[in-house]
């Protein structure tokens, strides 16, 4: 357990994998889950929403001033960009290549990670509510009194549906764009404090389902800041390191717990890691838990993508010895046994907990 004291009273927070992003009344903060803070940035405008690409480094924000930022692992401001009205949601692809935002003037606004305003389309209501496709194909939103879009993402209008009474307070779209999901209400007159009905609806779209080209022309940029230039034009991306840990000895129905978070990536981060445990056996977790059933040397092999897609390697040895024999008593309740359930729940508890 921890706690933190912001500067104001906290308005949104948002949770993705190991990084907690919360917005206070003036200020975005960006955390481990175990508390740890990495980095604060001073927005104008409430914070209204914010997003986190999956591994956690890019933040996206938008405000009540119409302000829409884009801030790095580092606390470094990527780009803004100023909308005409209030940014009520905000949503991100896994890796932060792709940002799209809906604002109350009805307006959709979608983003490349580098600033560049892709397209835009303006709903017949306020855009409370926005989802994309992990790798950016699809948008879907939901415009309060006017109904449901999905676009693809050149900003094609694929498919719509008209409801004139409904609020939104969830969407959702599937990566393939062949379905999505829209939680909406009714209020009673114009006062959102009393909601007289909510439904989940479920939408088949998958005649309309067709993302195109990735969108890499007309594009209109946005203004960046002056300590972008050397970012947007870097052209080199230096590999990522892989840290597998030192060689060890275990047994055999051993629970054997691995690491590769120590590994590192100089100029991005690190977005996935895949595991090869030279049994046949392999794992796209940073913290594996794996068991050997046989005795012997095991080449273990960690490869580690980062946010351009480069990837970096390294191997360590298991040598896995025969258990000895158990201690006899109840049959099913041997020694060796017990020890071994009692690591498999120590290590899913104590990972639990730094969650």
């Amino acid at each position: 357990m921890w706690d933190y004291q912001t500067d104001s009273k906290v308005n949104i927070i948002k949770i993705v994998e190991n990084y907690i992003a919360v917005g206070s009344q003036k200020t975005v903060y960006l955390f481990k889950t175990n508390g740890d803070l990495i980095w604060t940035y001073p927005v104008s405008g409430v914070p209204g929403t914010v997003a986190l690409s999956r591994t956690g480094p890019y933040v996206s924000v938008g405000t009540s001033a119409g302000n829409i930022y884009l801030i790095d692992g580092a606390g470094n401001l990527k780009w803004s960009y100023k909308n005409k009205s209030s940014v009520n949601t905000i949503a991100m692809t896994g890796l932060g290549t792709y940002i799209v935002a809906g604002g109350t003037d009805g307006t959709i606004l979608y983003f490349n990670r580098e600033g560049t305003k892709l397209w835009s389309y303006t709903t017949g209501g306020a855009v409370n509510q926005i989802d994309i496709a992990s790798q950016g194909q699809y948008v879907a939103a939901g415009a309060d009194k006017d109904g449901y879009y999905l676009f693809d993402w050149n900003g094609k209008k694929l498919w719509s549906r008209s409801n004139k009474e409904i609020y939104f307070w969830a969407i959702h779209v599937a990566d393939d764009g062949k379905w999505l999901l829209g939680g909406a209400g009714k209020f009673m007159g114009s006062s959102t404090e009393m909601r007289i009905s909510n439904n989940v609806c479920f939408y088949n779209t998958v005649n309309y389902a067709k993302a195109g080209e990735q969108p890499d022309k007309n594009t209109q940029t946005t203004t960046p800041i002056p300590t972008e230039t050397t970012t947007t034009t870097q052209t080199t991306n230096k590999f990522p390191t892989a840290n597998a840990g030192a060689d060890f000895e275990t047994k055999v129905g051993d629970a054997v717990h691995f690491d590769g978070t120590k590994s590192t990536d100089e100029d991005g981060n690190i977005v996935s890691y895949k595991w090869d445990f030279g049994d046949g056996k392999t794992s796209i977790d940073g913290e594996p838990l794996h068991q050997y059933t046989t005795a012997g040397v095991y080449k273990v092999t960690l490869t580690v993508t980062d946010d351009k897609g480069d990837t970096g390697q390294d191997v360590m040895y298991v040598t896995v010895k025969e258990t000895q024999s158990p201690v006899k008593g109840v049959p099913g309740f041997e020694l060796p046994a017990l020890l071994g359930g009692s690591a498999i729940a120590y290590y899913l508890i104590s990972k639990r907990k730094k969650k």
